[in-house]
């Protein structure tokens, strides 16, 4: 994976996600950022997102949520999807776990999807692609 979509408050475009890293290595570019950003990082499963998102948290010094790990720790599932082989989440709950932090900003959350996190809660958001040709053979 070489570059990302992301979407800058509506605005999309493409981006090396280290290039964006290490925008933040420049101490006045931190000091202008009031509040701190909060990205959230999307993509299908094993094209990389925790993977990334954990680096990012450490060269930016944000924090990293998984959004998973947060529904198992604070019990945000609802049922267990006998077909799918997996548990539901219950999205209100998870959301109203994450209220807290999110209003305070500076995180990168993880997850698969983005549709039922509120907009206002994030600056940047990452859509990672790959070839899953691979994943499948």
């Amino acid at each position: 994976m070489d570059y990302v979509t992301i979407g800058l408050h509506r605005t999309v475009t493409w981006m090396n996600p280290w290039q964006f890293a290490n925008n933040f290595t420049n101490p006045m570019r931190l000091q202008s950022l009031v509040p701190p950003i909060t990205e959230l990082t999307v993509g299908t499963p094993g094209v990389g997102k925790r993977t990334m998102a954990k680096q990012l948290a450490e060269k930016t010094n944000l924090i990293w949520r998984n959004v998973t790990k947060l529904a198992i720790e604070n019990e945000c599932l609802e049922e267990y999807n006998g077909i799918y082989k997996c548990s539901v989440l219950d999205e209100e709950e998870l959301l109203d776990c994450m209220e807290e932090f999110m209003n305070k900003r500076g995180n990168i959350v993880d997850y698969h999807g983005a549709d039922f996190f509120p907009k206002l809660w994030f600056d940047i958001v990452f859509v990672l692609q790959t070839n899953n040709a691979v994943s499948y053979d």
